[in-house]
């Protein structure tokens, strides 16, 4: 069966490419997207591949979009009181999402629905200490140094000397929560959290990596 040059959902058939090991022909194609893919001819005579993969990813990222909005409206409330994430949180206790097959925070995307992209190297902040808090209002943009003046502000800093005793001092868990949600926010290295909460780089690397403070 020939397909050169036919048009087979959104792709076209650009070539003949090598049988493959079973001795199926395959054939090269391009997507309407751009993307170039190698098809076998049955999936392409039998309308089992139609692209690249783009349909079933608009489709599943149309669904996510469906699902977050719900969930963005569920947590509307009053606009001087937190409004809860009403959907999966993490360890941590921050709302998480999926938009385009990533898991990413809930109050991240809802500053960026309310106010627009988010610079590189800033993290999304809570005024009001609520992790699970998805009002725009109570959310801020600031740096990891800023990040770090309100933890200490707020006395969720632990105020100590560096040292190597401080290699085992125990930190509370509010404050390895912290240390948890800055390294995977990234833009900041395991020494400089370890400086800032007067421990060891050893134990940041264990926190983070859950095998202490489970």
């Amino acid at each position: 069966y020939q397909f050169g040059g036919r048009k087979v959902g959104r792709l076209t058939v650009t070539g003949r490419a090598p049988n493959n090991r079973h001795g199926q022909s395959m054939w090269e194609c391009r997507c309407d997207c751009g993307v170039d893919r190698v098809v076998a001819g049955f999936a392409l005579k039998q309308g089992h591949t139609r692209s690249c993969g783009c349909v079933k990813s608009e489709a599943i990222s149309r669904r996510w979009q469906e699902h977050r909005d719900e969930l963005f409206e569920r947590a509307r409330g009053n606009p001087e009181e937190c409004w809860e994430w009403p959907g999966g949180t993490n360890d941590d206790g921050y709302g998480q999402v999926k938009v385009n097959r990533r898991t990413i925070g809930a109050h991240r995307v809802a500053y960026r629905r309310e106010y627009g992209p988010i610079p590189s190297g800033m993290q999304v902040l809570h005024r009001c200490d609520n992790r699970a808090c998805v009002n725009p209002s109570h959310l801020w943009l600031g740096t990891h140094a800023d990040n770090m003046r309100d933890m200490r502000r707020k006395g969720r800093r632990r105020m100590v000397n560096v040292g190597e005793g401080n290699a085992a001092a125990k930190l509370s868990r509010a404050q390895v929560q912290d240390i948890r949600r800055l390294y995977e926010a990234g833009g900041v290295s395991q020494q400089a959290l370890a400086d800032e909460f007067g421990v060891t780089q050893t134990t940041i690397s264990r926190i983070v990596r859950r095998q202490n403070w489970q």
